[in-house]
This record gives C-alpha cells, structure tokens and sequence, in this order.
C-alpha cells in the first residue's frame, strides 16, 4: 500500500493532473508549479479496500471541478499502475505476432514445396516404382540363369580334367583353354550382355580354340 500510496503522490501523477485540468500555464515559474502540485498532492489520499480495490479521495474547497479533478486523478494513477502490464502485454502480443507470422510464411512455403513436388513427381513416381521392380525382378532371373551355367560350367571343367589325361598333350592344352575361356564367359555374362565388347572379344577366343580342338579331334566311331 505504501507503494501506490507513493506512486499516487508521485509528480508525474500530480503534474500530469494539474497540466490537465489548467491548473499550470507556462507563465507560471518552478515554485508556483511546485507549490500547486504540493497543494494538490495533500488533497488526496489513497487507501486499500478489500484485497484489490483501491479508494481515491479528494478533498477541496472548490466543488465545481472536485469530481472532474477526481476523475483524471483516477485516470492517471490506473494508467501508471498498469502501465508495466501493459508494456508487457505490449511486448507479447508483438512477438506473438511476428511467430504467427513467420509460422504462416514457412507453412505457405512449405505447402508451395508439397505442392511443387506433387506436381512434378506425381506422374512419374508411380511408373519409375513399377520400371524398378520390374528391372529387378529381371536382374534376380538373370543372375539365377548365370549361377546355374556357372555351375554347369564348373562340372564340364572337372569332366574335362579327367579327360585330359586320357588325350594327346596338345588335345588336352587346347581343352583345358576352352574350359578357362567358357568359365571366363559365364563371368562376364553374369555381368554384361552378349553384345558387350567384352564379351564378344572371348566369343572370338572360344570359337578359335574350338576350330583348333575341332581339327584334332579324330571324328566319332561309327
């Protein structure tokens, strides 16, 4: 109570009032001033009223502006007390403002990215989804086809290596060469297609060695 008593009698208040109901004019010098605030400020008093109501009082001799100089009293004291509240209310409500409005300029760019993204991707997603399962599906046949050649051709080089020692030296080298370029065939189709450079170059090794093995190789008894 002391507090608002104090602030009551303050002279921002009291000059505040006395500059709005004339009782001050710039004619008037410091001492005059200070002499009409201090008059002014023994007229009121201020006191508790419950837990939050504030009683005023203002006493004077002249009864025709008592109530009005009663009510800007009021006025100026209920302004200064929630002046800090308001200052804070004041404050929150302006960062409060500037969050809601970048939130709503992210959410706007944000759905504009959505949007864009939708708009691009919407019809070629669902057909590249499908492309890659199917490519993969292909891959997976592909590779099982390879093993299974590999493994064939990895039962033909043990046949032939028992062949090898039943045959002439030179039938045996060029057998053992075919054998190699076949496994190293299986290889490279399990990584590239028959048209690959690659490939083709031991193609044309493998049909050289089996045009050799071909002409010293007796021909079958009848």
């Amino acid at each position: 109570m002391e507090a608002l008593n104090a602030l009551l009698h303050s002279r921002h208040i009291l000059a505040g009032v006395a500059w709005k109901m004339e009782l001050l004019n710039e004619d008037m010098d410091e001492q005059e001033k200070a002499t009409i605030i201090s008059e002014l400020s023994k007229s009121l008093k201020c006191q508790l009223v419950g837990e939050n109501l504030i009683r005023i009082t203002y006493t004077s001799e002249d009864k025709t502006t008592m109530k009005e100089t009663l009510s800007t009293v009021s006025m100026f004291f209920v302004e200064r007390v929630l002046a800090p509240q308001r200052s804070s209310i004041a404050q929150s409500e302006t960062f409060l403002a500037q969050e809601l409005e970048q939130r709503s300029k992210d959410l706007i760019t944000a759905e504009t990215a959505l949007a864009e993204y939708k708009n691009r991707f919407a019809s070629e997603l669902p057909t590249l989804h499908s492309a890659n399962v199917a490519r993969l599906s292909a891959l997976k046949g592909l590779l099982g086809e390879r093993r299974i050649e590999l493994d064939g051709a990895k039962a033909a080089q043990a046949s032939l290596a028992i062949r090898l020692s039943q045959t002439n030296p030179v039938v045996g080298k060029i057998e053992e060469a075919i054998v190699n370029v076949m496994a190293e065939l299986t290889q490279l189709r399990a990584r590239y297609t028959d048209n690959h450079s690659k490939v083709q170059s031991v193609l044309a090794h493998l049909r050289s060695w089996k045009k050799n093995a071909t002409a010293l190789w007796p021909p079958p008894v009848t």
